[in-house]
């Protein structure tokens, strides 16, 4: 399964609806995109703090989605391996 989130997107959704905390809701972030919707994106200062940090929080995103997935991958190939010393 590829979650991989676009730094674009992110932008755009962050341009478009940062006070909403689209780009929040975007990486699923939900705490922060509803604090975001219900202050306007913190009052603006939040929003100016994701145009410079944005980037990196979809590198983080990705980073840990994608350690997710080969853990599930090790995970998964440790029982299949277990399964065929059992039979």
């Amino acid at each position: 399964m590829n979650d991989q989130k676009d730094t674009g997107i992110a932008y755009i959704l962050l341009v478009l609806g940062g006070y909403l905390g689209l780009h929040r809701f975007y990486l699923k972030k939900i705490g922060t995109g509803i604090l975001y919707l219900f202050t306007g994106g913190l009052f603006a200062i939040g929003i100016i703090y994701d145009l410079i940090t944005l980037s990196s929080q979809v590198q983080v995103y990705n980073a840990t989605m994608t350690n997710q997935a080969q853990a599930n991958q090790r995970a998964q190939n440790a029982g299949d391996n277990q399964t065929n010393q059992n039979s």
